[in-house]
């Protein structure tokens, strides 16, 4: 069987790509950071690649791996993928993959993050049926553990129910960051030091030193309200990704079977993803697998719950290329 053209590629689209399309959707298999504004059609470019991956034999669908931010979204990349698959299978040579090929998967980030959780969580002590819970179920848990602790929370005029709502939103904080509590106490126990050499206790200073004491405080709330998750087998969604990642962080065998598993990564809306999971995704597919982000700096949504448009900027050196030497623009 003759090798598709691109002339194959415009029968089974239905449409000619423009220039700036036709290069995104037969970039080389490699780590690549597209950039592309509204109305670009993002969403047809990375269906479009898929088909294209999967009719020059470069890939079957079921290694492709496919991330958005909206379960809308995923459904939409996935009927797409479905409509164009079977033509696209037509030019597989081999007619036993061609039966057997499934479905690429397509998924939220979170989604993601919980499916590794149910496969790989027992590496860090999480039960593999362990509950996603809403809000309500967390912040009763919450509550429970301001009313228990030991933290004299009266001192800062904190109510419980202020104390809950404090310590929920440093903890969503924490997990975007992967930074764990202790290691907040510790920067904060350091601060203080530091302030307290200071010989003219100016009101900066003591309201600095303040902050970071009640920090602290707060800190150890974050760690008790951890602890009692993970006794009661419950995450929340803060947990999905912040988990994963402390996963791959300690698990070279969990990156190598993603690594086997999903020969090719899609990550759509990159400008709105955290740090934590930019760490998740680089840990997984470091290396120089190929990676292909699609963003628009102009489209971020999701800076009040920690994403990161720096992401976008720094992708270069977050997923260099596996021979090191980087010429991409």
């Amino acid at each position: 069987m003759a090798q598709p053209t691109i002339k194959d590629l415009i029968k089974i689209l239905g449409f000619t790509p423009s220039d700036e399309q036709l290069a995104a959707i037969t970039a080389p298999l490699e780590p690549s950071m597209i950039i592309a504004g509204a109305g670009t059609g993002k969403t047809t470019v990375m269906s479009a690649r898929i088909a294209w991956l999967v009719m020059t034999e470069q890939v079957l669908p079921e290694r492709i791996l496919g991330l958005t931010f909206t379960k809308k979204a995923a459904q939409e990349l996935l009927t797409r993928v479905r409509k164009l698959m079977p033509a696209a299978l037509e030019y597989v040579s081999d007619a036993e993959r061609r039966a057997s090929a499934g479905d690429p998967m397509i998924s939220t980030y979170n989604s993601f993050g919980a499916r590794l959780l149910s496969e790989h969580g027992l590496r860090l002590g999480y039960e593999p049926d362990s509950r996603v819970v809403v809000d309500a179920t967390r912040y009763q848990l919450a509550m429970r553990v301001v009313r228990d602790t030991s933290v004299d929370l009266g001192k800062f005029g904190y109510r419980p129910v202020d104390a809950v709502a404090d310590m929920m939103k440093l903890d969503e904080q924490l997990s975007n960051y992967l930074v764990e509590p202790e290691a907040l106490i510790a920067f904060d126990r350091a601060a203080i030091e530091e302030l307290n050499k200071v010989e003219k206790r100016q009101k900066i200073v003591v309201d600095m030193t303040d902050t970071a004491i009640k920090r602290q405080a707060l800190a150890q709330l974050v760690q008790e309200f951890r602890d009692a998750k993970k006794s009661n087998s419950i995450i929340d969604y803060s947990d999905q990704i912040r988990l994963a990642a402390a996963a791959a962080q300690s698990s070279p065998e969990m990156c190598r079977l993603l690594r086997e598993q999903y020969e090719v990564v899609l990550l759509d809306e990159y400008q709105d993803t955290s740090k934590s999971q930019m760490i998740l995704l680089q840990q997984l597919f470091d290396r120089g697998h190929p990676v292909m982000a699609v963003g628009d700096p102009c489209q971020a949504i999701y800076g009040w719950r920690g994403a990161e448009i720096s992401n976008m900027e720094t992708f270069v050196e977050d997923f260099p290329l596996a021979s090191g030497d980087d010429s991409r623009t």
